[in-house]
């Protein structure tokens, strides 16, 4: 079968490109020739379009330009008002500082007012339209000379027609830190005229009187001489053809006239002004029209409006003057045609020829990549078989089209079945171990519908009773209607892993129970020490009740006394053998909430007989807190770190003996310091303490266990962490020098 399907792939590339490259030549001659016709006609109407588009766009352009040029020359103009009109208040302001400050010590304040109006009441500007006017900071008007009338009213309050308080942001701007600026409002132009009209003016604060001066200009007034210069300036444009622009505004009065060759005609402007009327009522910016005159000829013209000004420009042209160069290109092109298709038909024949002479060696030379690559991917397929058994991983995809299930070499080897099996996705179930089966399925079925990665451990079972373990993870495909095609995945055989990582579990187990009867000894050497002194006290109360019976002097009151005393030192012992019987239960290994002190408490409890003996004094410093965690397991923890500084104290004699605890919380922790003063453990090996059977002590001393299981504990039981460093610290005037071990628990409570 596959010899079969790479000779059909060797004769494709031998004569497909052959036979393709000779039906395309004859279609493409034939279909050349078919729309020659056709494409000539469309060569016409696009090199008209073209003509007509080319000129749009100039006309749009030249019309834009002038439009730009409006903007700018108003923009300037504006500019250049209120530059002028800054220019007079700064005047103005000059005049009345000049006058205050030459009568301020000879003249009152009204005096010195009059003069100030007196100056300023015939002032001009701006071809006799400029004036000034004066408000105090209260919005009383003091000056006005055209409307005299509004002198010593208050006009705080007065609004414009838009709702602007006009006087009150004047005032605003005095106010300002600038004590100056510009300001736009509505006002009449003459007494008693109801129409507002826009207004640019200048507020400037005269600082002596808390008064600002100001004055302002009509809009309308400065764009009327501005509209003058502009249309001066178009009457003067001249572009393509001979063509000019016009200009118009809304009430349809021509304000620069058309092009002269149309304006002969009266007919021909009554009826272009007939077009503009609809578009100047319409809501459009700008409109291109075409108008057939009576020559047939069309015309097109491009409007735009100037909304500023009220009117609108516009530029005309049409086909005319263009008619011979049009026709002279489209036979240029008719010409070029017959000329391009006698080539066409021998330069195909040429290249058809050509591009079979390559086409035969494209395809000898792709017959040798072919075989290349089939040689390439054997031995690549090789390699990755190769690399496959050595990592133990094999590769394997499952088809839902034909149901097929296809594995690399790897996966028959670690699946222990033959190369030429033929398998079925029940034939992987049944090696796959009973209990897994089931939880396979599940987590496979799962991954499929929520389009995840699938990944499971598990276990193969052989009919010798051999187990293997392995992983497998794999990654679905879709199609585009979401539904599950197939899958690609790789298994890779941990046995090896597996079972290291089972011997070392059972490792750690036997060096823990090994941690526990170490801990176990030690206890039983305290509770042994601990026991003298209640047996010694149970002892003298018994044998000294009997002695003074038989002697006949035994009252009641000492009677009572003594079984009171054995009682207490019985309760004692009792005491004692339940909390060591209560740290080696199995059963008290259980999360629950318990408080730190407490478990600090019946720590030392079983260890204060030794340490009374070696006068080891502890000094605690113990927050009341309440946690969740395995106290057992904390208090084993406690005990190794209290026995090793038992044992390094131990060491020092000249000096007083100390065992520090502190318990505080920290963020989200609860952390416990335990610390000595004997001398620290030497740097060389302060980083293998936690190393098991690791011990600086004499064999008979130490097993180099408990320091590992403590941090093993404090780990992975309690989900801390613990660390030791050497600490230098002083304590009652004195300067020590320890070994200090941090345990930090995550602080849980039942709120959490």
């Amino acid at each position: 079968m596959e010899l079969q399907r790479e000779r059909l792939i060797l004769f494709l590339i031998r004569f497909l490109p052959l036979t393709l490259i000779i039906i395309l030549s004859i279609l493409l001659t034939y279909f050349m020739s078919i729309n020659h016709y056709d494409n000539l006609q469309d060569d016409r109407k696009s090199i008209q379009e073209k003509y007509i588009e080319e000129n749009r766009i100039i006309v749009e352009s030249n019309i834009n330009s002038i439009n730009e040029y409006i903007k700018k020359e108003l923009s300037l103009s504006k500019n250049e008002l209120k530059k002028t009109i800054q220019t007079q208040v700064y005047n103005a302001h000059d005049i009345m500082s000049s006058i205050y400050k030459t009568y301020k010590n000879t003249k009152t304040k009204n005096e010195i007012k009059d003069l100030i109006k007196s100056a300023l009441k015939d002032i001009r500007f701006n071809q006799n339209r400029g004036y000034f006017f004066i408000y105090e900071l209260d919005g009383t008007n003091i000056f006005h000379p055209i409307q005299s009338q509004r002198e010593g009213k208050n006009f705080f309050n007065a609004q414009d027609i838009n709702g602007t308080y006009i006087v009150q942001e004047s005032i605003d701007i005095a106010k300002s830190q600038n004590k100056e600026g510009f300001q736009n409002w509505y006002f009449n132009k003459v007494k008693n005229d109801i129409k507002e009209y826009e207004k640019i003016g200048f507020i400037k604060k005269f600082e002596p009187y808390d008064w600002f001066v100001g004055t302002g200009e009509y809009v309308e007034d400065f764009i009327s001489i501005t509209k003058d210069k502009i249309l001066t300036h178009i009457s003067i444009l001249n572009y393509h053809n001979d063509s000019a622009a016009f200009v118009i505004d809304y009430d349809e009065n021509v304000l620069v006239s058309y092009n002269t060759k149309y304006s002969k005609s009266k007919e021909y402007k009554s009826k272009k002004i007939d077009d503009l009327n609809e578009f100047i009522t319409s809501n459009k910016d700008d409109n291109f029209i075409n108008k057939k005159q009576k020559d047939g000829n069309i015309e097109y013209t491009y409007l735009k409006k100037v909304d500023t000004l009220n009117f609108l420009i516009g530029l005309s042209f049409d086909l005319e003057s263009a008619k011979v160069s049009i026709d002279k290109r489209i036979q240029n092109l008719e010409n070029k045609f017959a000329e391009n298709l006698k080539t066409i038909f021998i330069s195909s024949l040429i290249i058809t020829i050509l591009l079979l002479i390559i086409s035969h060696f494209i395809s000898r030379y792709f017959e040798g990549l072919f075989n290349n690559y089939k040689e390439t991917l054997s031995r690549q397929n090789k390699i990755l078989n190769k690399a496959q058994a050595q990592a133990k991983i094999g590769s394997w995809e499952q088809s839902n089209n034909n149901d097929s299930l296809v594995w690399s070499n790897e996966v028959y080897h670690i699946f222990e079945v033959s190369l030429d099996h033929d398998l079925s996705f029940d034939d992987f179930l049944s090696i796959v171990h009973p209990d897994d089966r089931e939880e396979l399925q599940s987590k496979f079925q799962n991954s499929v519908q929520n389009k995840e990665e699938y990944y499971f451990e598990h276990r193969l079972l052989f009919n010798d009773g051999r187990i293997k373990y392995v992983i497998e993870r794999a990654e679905h495909s879709y199609d585009h209607n979401n539904i599950h095609i197939g899958t690609l995945g790789t298994v890779q055989d941990i046995t090896i892993r597996k079972e290291t990582l089972l011997s070392i579990q059972e490792q750690e187990k036997i060096i823990y129970n090994q941690s526990k009867m170490a801990a176990m000894g030690e206890m039983l050497g305290n509770i042994a020490h601990q026991w003298r002194q209640p047996l010694s006290t149970i002892t003298t109360c018994a044998t000294g009740s009997k002695l003074q019976k038989e002697l006949d002097s035994l009252s009641d009151e000492q009677l009572y006394s003594s079984l009171d005393t054995i009682n207490s030192s019985a309760q004692y012992l009792s005491h004692t053998i339940e909390d060591f019987r209560s740290f080696f239960n199995p059963t008290n290994n259980k999360i629950a909430e318990f408080k730190i002190l407490n478990t600090i408490d019946k720590t030392l409890t079983l260890l204060t007989a030794q340490f009374k003996a070696n006068e080891i004094m502890v000094i605690k410093d113990i927050e009341d807190i309440e946690t969740i965690s395995i106290e057992n397991e904390l208090i084993q923890v406690l005990i190794n770190i209290f026995n090793n500084s038992r044992d390094a104290l131990l060491n020092t004699s000249e000096q007083k003996r100390y065992v520090f605890i502190n318990v505080s919380t920290d963020e989200n922790n609860v952390v416990i310091k335990i610390k000595d003063n004997a001398k620290g453990i030497p740097l060389d090996i302060i980083d293998r303490v936690f190393e098991p059977y690791f011990t600086t002590k004499h064999k008979s001393k130490g097993t180099g266990i408990g320091l590992y299981m403590s941090e093993e504990i404090v780990r992975a039981h309690l989900n801390g962490s613990i660390e030791v460093k050497n600490e230098t610290f002083e304590y009652e005037g004195i300067e020590y020098t320890g070994a200090e071990f941090t345990i930090k628990l995550a602080n849980l409570s039942k709120d959490i």
